[in-house]
């Protein structure tokens, strides 16, 4: 379709409103900022307001019943009205909160960067402020970062991303030379949005769309729910470049398909489609699913030209067209990393996809099988977080209208745009379903039908139009607007609703606390520091810290998990200080080099087990008594296990508590089943299918089973001594008799209470106990609370550090507490006291 001066200005127009709207929506955390100590008060005050006016209700409308009774009604009508009024609390802490900024001096003008992962992009683009560089260290596809997998650092592969981040900053000192870095990062998602708004709409350009359809394709893509939440300011992580190459690779690819073309453009375009793809390796891991897709239509598209539309030079063509494209890729990556990458690339690709797709059983425990985005997610579920049910079965027409027009008229441009929407769409939507995580992905290629099947809507509205009323032929201006002012009117609730509902697809994860706490690490303690926690924040930890994790969430899959949840659920602190002494180190590596041997990796979990807790003259004599190894050997590994390590301090917060069944899962992992599992080919037939309900069960069998463990349990009553719990727990606080009748948990008496006295721990085994859990008494501030768990997990280090802090502990040191008004976010970080337990192990 050919520019002129009035498409132009249209198209500049349709630009410039689409991103307004996008960018106001995304811009929800900026405009509603309200600062985490005032949301926090504001939370505490709308709650107690909530609570008291369910007390005065009750008061009124039933004076004379029990406080047992009045109590089951407090909470039960408290929990009502949060759970069908929860908009209305929100609005009313949001409100409040601003109220509360209004009167207070504001410590931080911004929001926090939202998720995880933005922190990981944050610490690149502080290296690249303060460097110049990514790394010190790059070699081929990779970089090493030392702060990760400590004490050893690792390889990741190249991201361009925080150089835009810092691109981006860099502009803005220009007009704010103060402007801090988490500030101006937070607004790279925007200037990325502006640019997948551009290319959006010179893809709808090329399929001849008209410009309201357009502007509505536009507008409903850019708040899609998924693209919204991935794409909102603050969100500083991967998907913004991630959508707009995709959606630049459609375009060119779309391009390079235009009749009108010369061969020698053609080939020119197709280059040029190559050397994006070669910028999309710098960005996107996941490069190479689109090129697969691509380089699959290019063969079919190849078959079906020549059986379908019988064109011998255009299957030609098209061959040298798919040549090029490879070729150019495979010397755009040669020319970035080395031309043996290019095959290291996929065969990374392909061992995914084999270990995806094979029978066979990880030697360790898979921790993604806890991450949610990588959970199997319901069609329907894909469906609401890419437009909704009329969204998606818009996209279904553009596909089915697009098949039967290159039906009808046998049109190769028709062909090979029908061929990739339709293989994109069902590979993309398949892998959705499969993981959360590529509901991204699948959005693409659904946007891309969507307009198609609008405008075939808009044309069959048009054709009746002209049948039935050939009157109104001549008032096409008149209809024209009439049809831009309906379609605001109608947009106007959508993009309303949309930036009402922000708060729900936000993912706030930093916070004050959590900043208190790290900023103490990054003043207090020595440089080369090792910071060992459960993986979540780790990427806080890197960026805000400036120290170095044991492992974390762009390493959650590697064996540093294991040894943590087995220093987190020991109950002997001298066991734990033995992992975290080989942990800190040589990471992985004792493991590794017993496997090289070879000794079977379950003998060498073993070993490892029981020599790290003894002193090295100990562990050398268990390794001549246990393994055939000679005097080398054994030095050798001892070197690994044995050395004090550099400073370390361990880190638990309230996630990992809430959350320990990913302790035990991965903690007690039997790897002697595992290597009689693969090595028994029938029995690897019965194990049930990847992402079934089965499979989860199956790998739960292999672990031993989850810990019981209920939450945090709130008073709801009391009657001197004795406190009522939720669950209808009920513990004498002078005797610490416990009584449970819980519908959940059982009636009678638990194993034990465990309790704080005299700044020890003390549990104390109830005389007639029938039920097969302890309890944790403990007090949060001025509350008593309580927990209903295993008995082992009561005695965890993991426990005792969370519920019992004041409680001494012989070699972990409390470093640092912060905790949130609301006690949602609690860190504890203890330093562990290397030199006490050399003399203890001497």
């Amino acid at each position: 379709m050919p520019w002129d001066r009035k498409s132009a200005l249209s198209f500049l127009l349709i630009l410039v409103f689409s991103f307004a709207i996008g960018s106001y929506v995304r811009l929800y955390t900026l405009i509603n900022y309200t600062s985490f100590e005032s949301s926090e008060k504001a939370a505490l005050y709308v709650i107690d307001q909530v609570r008291n006016r369910v007390i005065n209700d009750i008061d009124r409308n039933a004076p004379n019943i029990s406080p047992a009774e009045k109590n089951r009604l407090i909470k039960k009508n408290f929990d009502h009205i949060i759970k069908h009024e929860h908009r209305r609390v929100l609005d009313t802490i949001q409100q409040v909160a601003k109220t509360l900024d209004l009167k207070l001096q504001r410590t931080l003008n911004f929001p926090y960067l939202l998720a995880s992962d933005s922190y990981y992009y944050l610490a690149l683009t502080q290296t690249i402020a303060e460097t110049g560089r990514l790394s010190e260290h790059i070699k081929g596809s990779k970089y090493f970062n030392p702060l990760m997998l400590a004490p050893l650092g690792f390889w990741e592969p190249i991201n361009l991303y925080p150089y835009i981040g810092y691109c981006v900053y860099r502009s803005i000192q220009i007009f704010d030379p103060h402007v801090p870095l988490m500030y101006a990062v937070s607004f790279t998602p925007i200037v990325m949005t502006f640019f997948i708004t551009l290319v959006f709409l010179l893809i709808c350009r090329g399929l001849r769309c008209s410009s309201l359809v357009s502007f509505i394709s536009c507008v409903l893509f850019l708040l899609t729910p998924i693209v919204l939440k991935r794409s909102m300011f603050a969100w500083y992580d991967d998907d913004p470049p991630m959508i707009f190459f995709t959606l630049l690779i459609v375009l060119l690819l779309f391009k390079a398909m235009d009749p009108q073309l010369t061969s020698q453009k053609r080939l020119i375009r197709i280059a040029v489609t190559g050397f994006a793809f070669t910028l999309f390796t710098l960005f996107w891991h996941g490069w190479m699913f689109l090129l697969s897709v691509t380089v699959f239509v290019y063969v079919l598209f190849i078959i079906l030209n020549h059986v379908f539309l019988k064109n011998t030079a255009d299957t030609r063509d098209f061959g040298r067209n798919a040549v090029i494209l490879l070729g150019t890729v495979f010397v755009g990556i040669g020319v970035l990393f080395g031309f043996g990458e290019f095959f290291v690339l996929f065969k990374e690709g392909a061992v995914a996809l084999n270990d995806f797709i094979n029978k066979r059983i990880s030697s360790w425990p898979d921790l993604y099988l806890g991450v949610g985005e990588l959970k199997k997610t319901p069609l329907r579920v894909v469906i609401d977080l890419t437009g909704g049910i009329y969204y998606f079965l818009i996209a279904l027409l553009g596909l089915i209208t697009t098949g039967l027009y290159t039906f009808y008229d046998r049109d190769k441009e028709k062909l090979y745009r029908f061929l990739f929407l339709f293989i994109f769409f069902i590979a993309s939507v398949i892998l959705a379903v499969k993981a959360l995580r590529f509901t991204l992905l699948s959005v693409i290629p659904i946007a891309i039908l969507f307009p198609i099947g609008l405008q075939f809507l808009f044309d069959r509205i048009s054709f009746l139009i002209h049948e039935k009323a050939p009157g109104l032929n001549s008032k096409k201006k008149f209809l024209a607007v009439g049809a831009w002012i309906i379609t605001l009117l109608m947009l106007t609730p959508y993009v309303r609703f949309a930036y009402q509902n922000v708060p729900e697809l936000l993912n706030k994860i930093f916070n004050s606390t959590w900043e208190k706490a790290l900023v103490k690490i990054q003043k207090e303690t020595p440089q080369n520091s090792i910071i060992n926690t459960w993986w979540p924040p780790g990427h806080f930890i890197k960026a805000i810290a400036r120290r170095s994790v044991t492992f974390d969430g762009a390493t959650i899959n590697k064996p540093q998990g294991y040894w943590m949840a087995n220093i987190l659920l020991s109950r002997d602190e001298k066991e734990a200080m033995g992992l975290l002494r080989m942990l800190n180190n040589s990471a992985n590596e004792a493991t590794e080099y017993l496997e090289s041997l070879p000794v079977p990796l379950s003998k060498s979990v073993e070993t490892l087990k029981s020599i790290t807790s003894l002193n090295k003259e100990s562990a050398e004599r268990y390794l001549k008594t246990k393994l055939d190894l000679s005097d080398p050997q054994i030095q050798q590994l001892l070197n690994y296990t044995h050395p004090k390590p550099a400073p370390s301090y361990l880190l638990v917060f309230n996630e990992t508590v809430e959350k320990n069944i990913e302790l035990k899962f991965i903690g007690g992992w039997d790897f002697k089943k595992i290597e009689e599992l693969n090595q028994d080919p029938e029995a690897l037939k019965a194990v049930p299918a990847r992402k079934s309900p089965e499979y989860t069960d199956f790998l739960w069998k292999i672990s031993g089973g989850p810990y019981r463990f209920s939450r945090i349990l709130c008073p709801i009553g009391q009657k001197e001594p004795t406190i009522i719990f939720e669950q209808n727990v009920q513990i004498n606080l002078l005797t610490k008799d416990t009584v449970i009748a819980s519908q959940q948990f059982g009636k009678g008496i638990p194993l034990s209470i465990f309790y704080l006295e005299n700044n020890q721990i003390v549990e104390r085994k109830l005389s007639n106990s029938n039920l097969p859990y302890s309890v944790i008494l403990f007090k949060e501030e001025n509350d008593y609370k309580t927990v209903l768990l295993d008995r082992v997990l009561a005695q965890s280090l993991l426990m005792r550090m969370y519920f019992f802090p004041e409680a001494g502990l012989k070699y972990f040191k409390l470093f640092t507490e912060e905790s949130d008004l609301t006690h949602r976010t609690k860190i504890f970080v203890y330093q562990l006291d290397w030199d006490k337990f050399f003399a203890d192990l001497e």
